[in-house]
């Protein structure tokens, strides 16, 4: 079933999952979901029930790396989790870590860090715009920040946003890179650091750290 069990709504409607119930005694959503094993790529969905699918801004999309536009290649990108997670119209997010693109397995040596590129581009208009760049690892309630590097969006003329993370086995299986604009206001259950780096925009699929 792990291999079946391909997403996970990590934006509903503009609910940003991370934070479902941690306002409570619950942990978040992608903790419980990523410890319990399940290897869920992430995805966002607009839970449409009304006329106007795909009008309104700030609901959840999903974006697929599809080798071909069938249904076949739906389900090749779904079983690869090649997927990200979004709520802004136009915006494409692809994301790899050592070398391995998200959603896969990376070999990783003890007590080295990481090297993670993150490829963001929302067309022109979003150019020079100052965003966050988290690295997510798992904790008790909330992820563990284990880096949040603050970028600037590239032209297609400049290098992708590239920076290591520190990893440790301790630290767990997997790791999950997160976009925010802290020039908006952060979800009103962000607590601590999670307030500072304002509303989360977008999602990576999981890597999974292969430390044996």
């Amino acid at each position: 079933m792990a291999r079946r069990l391909v997403s996970m709504e990590i934006f509903n409607k503009t609910d940003d999952y991370l934070f479902q119930g941690t306002n409570g005694r619950a942990a978040s959503p992608l903790v419980e979901c990523l410890d319990a094993g399940w290897r869920a790529g992430l995805l966002g969905v607009t839970d449409e029930h009304g006329a106007d699918w795909g009008v309104p801004e700030g609901k959840g999309r999903a974006g697929l790396y599809v080798h071909e536009l069938t249904r076949a290649g739906v389900l090749e990108a779904l079983l690869a989790r090649r997927v990200f997670a979004s709520r802004v119209k136009g915006l494409r997010l692809d994301a790899a870590c050592q070398g391995v693109r998200m959603g896969g397995t990376v070999p990783v040596a003890r007590a080295r860090p990481v090297r993670v590129q993150v490829d963001l581009d929302a067309g022109a208009a979003w150019r020079g715009r100052r965003l966050s760049v988290q690295a997510l690892r798992t904790g008790r309630r909330m992820p563990t920040l284990a880096a949040a590097v603050e970028v600037t969006l590239p032209s297609p003329a400049e290098p992708v946003v590239s920076f290591e993370v520190p990893v440790e086995e301790a630290g767990g299986s997997w790791l999950v890179l997160r976009v925010s604009d802290p020039a908006q206001p952060a979800d009103p259950r962000a607590t601590g650091p999670w307030a500072a780096l304002g509303r989360g925009l977008a999602y990576a699929s999981r890597f999974w750290l292969d430390f044996a």
